[in-house]
C-alpha cells in the first residue's frame, strides 16, 4: 500500500497501534497518527514484530520513563513511503528496521559504533494520541501497523525469507550473532559459552555454530532451555557455572552472558579461559552491581566488555547474517516460537514471557502496494 500527502490533510495518517499509556496499566490496541516521513526517513508497514524481553522492561517503565508507549523494535515489513532525500529504497520492498539509527556525523558512527550515537533515543515527534505525543519505543515503534523511521537503518530483505524470520534479525539475531562475531571476534577452533538461552542467547550458540566454534557449552538453569540448545547444536549444557566447573569442563575463549541476571553475570567469569573475553548482553535493573573475582580477571588477563544489539552497523552486518540464513550456516527460522495475529496482541503482554517455545512473533498480516 502506497501511502503519499494526498492521503492525509495535515500530514499524519491514522495506524491500529499497541499503546501502553503508562506502566501497570494493560496495553491496548488504538488508533494513533502516524507523521508522514521527513526528508530522511521511510514510513513503513509492518508485516511482523518480535517480541523482545527489553520491551516488556521498557513497557514496564524498569528502563525510562516516557510514556504513552508504542513499543516493539524487531521488525519487518513493506515500505510505505519514502522521504525526498531518501536512496536506495523503493515502495512495495520488504525491509527489515535495524535499531542503529544514527546521525553519520559523530565519532561513534565515524568510528563504527552507530548504536552509541547520542541522537538513536531522541524522540522525533512522530506518533500522536489525542493530540499528545507518543513515544516511539527505541525509535521504532513496531506494534503498529504503520511507523516512520530514520533510512540508515532500513536494509533490504530481498526474496526467500518471511517476515516472521526476517523481523529476528533486527534484534536477537543482530544481538547474539553480534555478539560471538563482532564484539566477541569468536575465531574457527575457538571454545564459546553462552549463558542464558532465551532468544538472544539461542542467536549466539548459532553464530557460535556459523563462526567454526569448535565446542559450544550452554548454561542454563531451566531444563525446557537445555534441551532446546542442544537440538540446536550446543555440544553440552549444564544448569550453572558452578556445575559445569564441578564437571572439569575446559575454559571458554569467548563466554558471552544472555541472561540478564547479575548473580550469573559475576559466575560467568569462572569458565572464561586466560586471555578469553566475556562478552555481556543481558540488561538488569539500573544501578544493579555485579561481583567479579577482580584477581582472576588480573591474572588471567580477562577482557569484558558490554554489547548493545551486537554493536549493530544496519548496513553492514544485517545483510551478512540474512545472506548466512540463505545459504543455510544460520538457521534464524529455528528460532522462530509461537506467531500471535496482532488483533489477540493485548493478552501477551504484563507477566515474564521467557518461555522455551522460541520467539514470540506479532503478525500484522500481508500489506499489499
Amino acid at each position: 500500500m502506497f501511502i503519499d500527502s494526498s492521503d492525509s490533510d495535515d500530514g499524519w495518517v491514522s495506524s491500529v497501534a499497541l499503546v501502553t499509556e503508562r506502566p501497570g496499566v494493560p496495553s491496548k490496541l488504538t488508533v494513533i497518527g502516524v507523521k508522514l516521513p521527513g526528508p530522511d526517513e521511510v514510513m513503513i508497514h509492518v508485516e511482523a514484530v518480535g517480541l523482545c524481553h527489553t520491551d516488556l522492561s521498557l513497557m514496564s517503565g524498569r528502563l525510562r520513563d516516557e510514556f504513552p508507549l508504542v513499543a516493539g523494535h524487531e521488525v519487518c515489513g513493506v515500505v510505505a513511503a519514502i522521504g525526498s532525500d531518501v536512496r536506495g529504497l523503493a515502495i512495495g520492498e520488504r525491509v527489515v528496521i535495524g535499531a542503529a539509527r544514527n546521525c553519520g556525523l559523530c565519532k561513534f558512527c565515524a568510528g563504527g559504533h552507530p548504536m552509541l550515537c547520542g541522537q538513536r533515543l531522541l524522540q522525533r515527534g512522530r506518533l500522536r494520541l489525542n493530540g499528545h505525543e507518543v513515544s516511539q519505543g527505541f525509535g521504532i515503534g513496531g506494534f503498529s501497523e504503520l511507523t516512520v523511521v530514520a533510512a540508515a537503518g532500513v536494509v533490504p530483505v530481498g526474496d526467500g525469507i518471511e517476515p516472521e524470520v526476517a523481523a529476528l534479525v533486527g534484534c536477537s539475531v543482530a544481538t547474539g550473532a553480534g555478539a560471538v562475531l563482532r564484539l566477541g571476534e569468536l575465531r574457527p577452533g575457538q571454545r564459546l559459552a553462552v549463558v542464558g538461552v532465551g532468544g538472544i542467547g539461542m542467536s549466539a550458540v548459532l553464530a557460535g555454530l556459523a563462526g567454526g566454534a569448535s565446542f559450544v557449552g550452554v548454561v542454563e538453569p531451566r531444563s525446557a532451555g537445555r534441551e532446546r540448545a542442544q537440538q540446536l547444536g550446543a555440544d553440552e549444557t549444564w544448569a550453572s557455572v558452578d556445575i559445569a566447573l564441578a564437571s572439569g569442563v575446559e575454559p571458554f575463549d569467548l563466554v558471552v552472558e544472555a541472561s540478564g541476571n547479575e548473580v550469573a553475570m559475576g559466575s560467568a567469569i569462572g569458565i572464561v579461559a586466560p586471555a578469553g573475553r566475556l562478552v555481556v548482553t543481558g540488561i538488569p535493573g539500573p544501578g544493579t552491581g555485579v561481583t567479579f573475582d577482580t584477581q582472576q580477571l588480573v591474572i588471567r588477563q580477562i577482557t569484558v566488555s558490554g554489547c548493545l544489539t551486537g554493536d549493530l552497523v544496519a548496513q553492514v552486518d544485517i545483510p551478512r547474517y540474512l545472506d548466512l540464513y540463505r545459504r543455510g550456516r544460520l538457521p534464524i527460522d529455528s528460532l522462530l516460537g509461537q506467531v500471535v495475529p496482532f488483533e489477540d496482541s493485548e493478552g501477551l503482554f504484563g507477566a515474564d514471557r521467557r518461555t522455551d517455545e522460541g520467539r514470540t512473533v506479532i503478525r500484522l498480516g500481508s500489506k499489499e502496494s
